[in-house]
């Protein structure tokens, strides 16, 4: 790493591991690979307030009994963050960061807040996904988050404690971040499930996994749209139709389309 930037991180207190590359998603960390109290390669954090660090630790005070991100208290408030290591992200794609928490099973609470920015340091950190105060227990809580970048680029999703003094332990564990949209692989698997019967049909055509399509649009030969069924169900009506080929159009909810010929008797 520069030295000099080295120097500067110190001053600024952000702890930095190593000089590391961004990474393409999914990215997952279950801190079951570090040396305790070390933290995982090309992570970093930064202690913006008084209190103590991050740290990674193993113990059974908490609901998180594996190897997990710590942060243990001392008589100042907290204000310490942990960051990602820089993650490749696409603008208009929608992206879901799942993660687990616990604190102790005591009336002080803890606090814990998420957010996501352009750099790994609390100042970018100006897009708040989550904010979970008042951690009293020590059952294990998932938080499930979801947010799309206006810009193509580099972001670091951040983790910040920000309790008082004397409140003793807060953990966070299994950390995930993947894409929310369905690769093309899963879509065509999604759609394939989507079949109609009879076909020919007489009067009614019966759709299955209707509950995966928002609407259908009913074509004759000419193109003309004859019908639009919004949130079908697995039933079609279509006994009024003259015989012919038809085309019904389906609009899929999770965006994609699928189109299949149907032939009225």
């Amino acid at each position: 790493m520069n030295k000099k930037l080295f120097f500067c991180a110190v001053i600024l207190g952000i702890k930095i591991s190593a000089q590391c590359n961004s990474v393409n998603l999914p990215y997952t960390e279950d801190f079951e690979s570090v040396t305790t109290p070390a933290l995982p390669s090309c992570t970093t954090i930064e202690n913006a307030g008084s209190g103590t660090d991050w740290y990674t630790n193993q113990d059974t005070f908490t609901g998180i009994t594996t190897k997990a991100l710590t942060y243990k208290s001392n008589e100042n408030p907290a204000n310490t963050w942990f960051f990602t290591p820089g993650l490749n992200l696409t603008a208009g794609v929608e992206y879901k960061v799942t993660y687990k928490y616990s604190g102790t099973n005591f009336i002080f609470p803890e606090n814990l807040k998420v957010a996501y920015g352009i750099n790994a340091n609390s100042s970018s950190m100006t897009n708040l996904l989550a904010d979970h105060p008042d951690i009293v227990n020590n059952n294990i809580s998932s938080g499930n988050v979801a947010f799309t970048p206006t810009a193509t680029g580099v972001y670091y999703i951040g983790f910040n404690c920000y309790s008082n003094g004397y409140t003793w332990l807060l953990t966070l564990d299994d950390i995930n971040v993947t894409t929310s949209q369905l690769s093309t692989a899963e879509v065509i698997r999604k759609n394939d499930a989507v079949t109609i019967y009879p076909n020919p049909f007489a009067d009614v055509i019966n759709i299955t996994k209707a509950e995966n399509i928002r609407s259908v649009s009913v074509t004759d030969i000419s193109g003309k749209v004859v019908r639009t069924i919004h949130k079908p169900s697995s039933q079609v009506y279509l006994k009024e139709f003259i015989p012919g080929l038809y085309m019904l159009k389906m609009e899929m909810k999770d965006g994609s389309q699928k189109v299949i010929k149907a032939i009225k008797k």
